[in-house]
C-alpha cells in the first residue's frame, strides 16, 4: 500500500523526458522510490556501478535513450548493462571502456525512435502502408547517422565494425518482416505472435548482447550463451509489458501478445472490450484482469513461466540467471 501510494504521488514526475544520459545522470532523484522499493536489493549497486562507469566515460553526447525515455528507463537500461556485463565477464571492461558500450545503447535508441513515430498512429496501417517514410521519420535518420559515427569513431578491430553493421541490418529486416507479417494477417494465431514478437522483443535485446559481444571480444561459445539468456529475459518482460500496456496497444491497434490470447476466449474479450471501452488510465490493473479475464490471465503467465524456466535452467551462468529472473520476478509480484 505505501508503494502503491508513492507511485500515485510521483507519477506526474515519473514518465517526464528527457532525463540525462548515464553519463551525466544524477545518482539519485526523488523519483527513485517506487524502483527503490521493488528493487531496494540491487538499486545501490547498480548506482555505484554507474557512478565509476561515469568517471570513465569520455563522449559527453550521443543519441541516448533518455531523450525519449525518463530516468527511471534509463536506471533500468545501466541494470541490464552491467547485468550483461556480469554474465559474459566483462563487467570491469564496462566499467573502464564505457564508450564502447554506447553504441549498443544507439542501437536501443533506433529501434525505440521508430516505436515512438508508428505509435502516433494506428500502428497496423502504419505497416500495411508505405514503409520508407519510417525511414526519414524525425529522429530515426539522425539516430542511425549518429550510430555509424560513433561506430567510425571507436577503437576496434575492422572486422568487429562489419559484424555489428551486419548484426544491425538483419535484425531491421527481421523486426520489419515480423510487422509486416503482423499486419497482414486477419486472424494471427498464438504461435504466430510470439514468432513476431520474437522477431521484435526478444531479437532486440539478443541483438543488442550480441552488438556489445562483439565490441568486447567475447568468445563465441559465451555469445551465444549470452544471446539466448536475454532473449529469455527479455520476453519475460515483453510479456509483462504488454499486460500493463493494453489499453494503449489496444488504442493504437499496436501487436499485443495479452490481446491476442484474451481473443481466443469471446467472453473474455467481450470483457476486456466493454472494460478498455471506458478505461481512461494507460495501464490496466493487474487485480481487474485476474478477477474478470481469469483464464487468459492464466495461459499469460503460463507462457511467462515457459521463458522464465529456459532462463532458470542457464547452463553457463546460473548465477546472473537467477539474477535477471529475480529481477522480472520481484517486479511481477509486486504488479499482481
Amino acid at each position: 500500500m505505501v508503494s502503491a501510494f508513492i507511485y500515485t504521488l510521483l507519477q506526474p514526475w515519473l514518465h517526464r523526458v528527457p532525463s540525462k544520459n548515464l553519463g551525466e545522470m544524477w545518482l539519485f532523484s526523488i523519483t527513485d522510490l517506487p524502483l527503490i522499493i521493488v528493487h531496494r536489493a540491487i538499486w545501490l549497486k547498480v548506482l555505484l556501478q554507474l557512478r565509476t562507469y561515469q568517471l570513465h566515460l569520455t563522449f559527453d553526447t550521443w543519441a541516448s535513450i533518455s531523450s525519449i525515455y525518463p530516468r527511471n528507463v534509463m536506471l533500468v537500461y545501466a541494470f541490464y548493462l552491467f547485468e550483461w556485463g556480469n554474465y559474459c565477464n566483462r563487467l570491469e571492461e564496462i566499467m573502464t571502456k564505457p564508450d564502447l558500450s554506447i553504441l549498443a545503447e544507439i542501437f536501443i535508441r533506433y529501434n525505440c525512435q521508430i516505436d515512438l513515430f508508428v505509435d502516433n498512429f494506428d500502428s497496423k496501417s502504419i505497416w500495411q502502408g508505405e514503409i520508407r517514410c519510417i525511414k526519414y521519420a524525425p529522429g530515426v535518420e539522425e539516430v542511425l547517422v549518429g550510430f555509424l559515427r560513433h561506430l567510425g569513431a571507436i577503437k576496434i578491430p575492422p572486422t568487429a565494425k562489419r559484424n555489428i553493421i551486419k548484426l544491425f541490418a538483419n535484425y531491421r529486416r527481421g523486426a520489419l518482416n515480423a510487422m509486416k507479417h503482423w499486419a497482414s494477417s486477419t486472424q494471427e494465431t498464438i504461435s504466430e505472435t510470439l514468432k513476431d514478437k520474437s522477431a521484435t522483443a526478444g531479437d532486440l535485446f539478443a541483438t543488442w548482447s550480441d552488438i556489445l559481444a562483439s565490441l568486447y571480444d567475447v568468445p563465441e561459445a559465451t555469445k551465444t550463451k549470452a544471446h539466448d539468456a536475454f532473449f529469455n529475459f527479455c520476453m519475460m518482460v515483453q510479456i509483462i509489458d504488454d499486460l500493463g500496456d493494453t489499453p494503449v496497444d489496444h488504442v493504437h491497434n499496436t501487436q499485443n501478445i495479452f490481446v491476442e490470447i484474451v481473443k481466443q476466449t469471446p467472453q473474455e474479450w467481450k470483457n476486456l472490450e466493454d472494460h478498455l471501452r471506458n478505461h481512461k488510465k494507460p495501464f490496466i490493473s493487474w487485480p481487474w484482469v485476474r478477477a474478470n479475464i481469469p483464464q487468459s490471465y492464466q495461459k499469460m503467465f503460463s507462457l511467462y513461466n515457459d521463458y522464465a524456466n529456459k532462463l532458470l535452467q542457464d547452463d553457463f551462468n546460473s548465477t546472473a540467471a537467477r539474477k535477471l529472473f529475480d529481477t522480472v520476478d520481484t517486479f511481477r509480484r509486486f504488479m499482481g
